[in-house]
């Protein structure tokens, strides 16, 4: 589990946006597709499942949370929950969607003012994805030009380390 989904509120966030089977004595109710018509699976999933964190928003004010982010089966997700001024356990409420893309998630799943509470979060993830592929595409270019090949589907160290290679 990633360390940031360890603490409260987020544990409560995930059980009462469904996605606990066995809270309440219920078996749990599956994420709704943030768009109808998507090819995404709606299996229930739990913090465990979460591979990383996009954007969240937690107003303690006003009890108001939301996380989006990527699960390890590569599914895009959202939970939001709510309780009032008393806390959990006393009127609370929740949900989960996923979607296929990260732009099916934000643009289907996130209303206007979610997208902008959301945004610069979305840009500084967004920006480390392509940093990420330039990188990739650096460490594929050092490859070819050293002569190595490697079989289709290898899959690169995640830092692309060149000290690897013999660069200095």
């Amino acid at each position: 589990m990633l360390e940031e989904l360890k603490e409260n509120p987020w544990s409560e966030v995930f059980k009462f946006a469904g996605n606990y089977p066995g809270f309440s004595g219920n078996e749990g109710s599956k994420p709704e597709k943030v768009c109808p018509g998507l090819d995404v699976d709606t299996t229930i999933f739990t913090r465990d499942h979460v591979k990383e964190i996009i954007a969240f928003d937690a107003n303690i004010h006003n009890r108001d949370y939301i996380c989006i982010g990527i699960l390890h089966d590569k599914r895009y997700f959202i939970v939001r929950a709510s309780c009032d001024s008393t806390g959990w356990w006393s009127r609370e409420g929740g949900a989960s969607e996923v979607a296929d893309t990260e732009e099916n998630l934000i643009n289907f799943g996130l209303s206007n003012l979610e997208r902008i509470k959301l945004g610069e979060q979305i840009k500084k993830y967004e920006q480390k994805v392509r940093d990420e592929e330039n990188k990739k595409k650096e460490y594929e270019e050092r490859l070819k030009k050293l002569g190595i090949k490697f079989p289709a589907g290898t899959t690169f160290p995640r830092d692309y380390s060149y000290q690897k290679m013999g660069d200095k």
